[in-house]
């Protein structure tokens, strides 16, 4: 789970933390001609609600977590997210992936994502 692909132009700003795991926050603005899609392969989909937005919420199964991290050597990734929506209001796309949150946590994260003027 993870891989958004963008077809259009656009912009986009991320943050990123290697601290007890990452956090990518991804804000691209929104125009019609732009699609996107996500590889949910081996994910749990659950629909949430950000900020009074619909959002999905995407959690990798531990199958795909061995398959991702473990392999790699990563053995303290526990858990792997993925939350998006679409603000029609602020014309953008939110995107954000973390490892090592809680759904709660996760969801707590994504309320406190507020894009004004091109800044996070």
């Amino acid at each position: 789970c993870g891989n958004y692909e963008e077809n259009g132009t656009s912009d986009y700003v991320v943050y990123r933390s290697q601290q007890d795991g990452m956090i990518n926050v991804s804000v691209t603005p929104y125009s019609a001609g732009l699609t996107g899609s996500f590889s949910t392969e081996d994910c749990e989909k659950k629909e949430v609600t950000v900020q009074d937005h619909l959002a999905t919420l995407y959690i990798t199964n531990d199958d795909m977590l061995e398959k991702r991290y473990h392999q790699n050597g990563l053995t303290n990734i526990w858990s792997d997210m993925i939350i998006y929506w679409i603000d029609q209001e602020a014309q953008v796309i939110v995107d954000i992936s973390a490892t090592n949150l809680t759904e709660e946590e996760m969801i707590r994260l994504a309320e406190g994502v507020h894009w004004l003027r091109g800044t996070l």
